[in-house]
């Protein structure tokens, strides 16, 4: 089944981007809709109910995964392969070996005149890549 035109793509990929441990989000399969359960926007009833609403129909809803840090990080990698100013590829690989690297990953990037536009394109093709993906194996595209 497709969703088609019912499926906001933009919302689903900030949805498999979204790191906040408290947020959860399903893909409605009847209406396209993007769910977001998170007790900070969702009061205790109305989580409840949904649950409960979700229980009806087992099948209607699919559990939206996260990226995984691993998998940021392969894009990070992939991108300093593709980099062809070598100033900016030395930076960002030196910054890839020190621990915690995504912002600093971040920043040398976006201080870089191009960096900020061209990692953006670039990881704009690795999400949707990841969304079609999930489509796929969920029937939906």
């Amino acid at each position: 089944m497709s969703l088609g035109a019912k499926l906001d793509r933009t919302a689903l990929a900030k949805a498999t981007e979204d790191g906040a441990p408290e947020n959860r989000y399903l893909l409605d399969r009847s209406t396209g809709q993007i769910i977001l359960l998170s007790s900070k926007t969702m009061g205790t009833s109305e989580l409840l109910s949904f649950r409960d609403r979700m229980s009806r129909e087992p099948n209607r809803y699919v559990a939206i995964p996260r990226t995984p840090s691993d998998e940021k990080y392969h894009d990070m990698e992939l991108f300093v392969g593709q980099a062809k100013d070598k100033k900016l590829q030395e930076k960002l690989l030196m910054i890839l070996r020190g621990g915690n690297p995504i912002h600093p990953f971040l920043d040398a990037v976006d201080a870089h005149p191009q960096g900020r536009e061209l990692w953006k394109q670039f990881k704009q093709v690795r999400v949707q890549k990841r969304v079609d993906d999930f489509l796929k194996e969920n029937g939906l595209l």
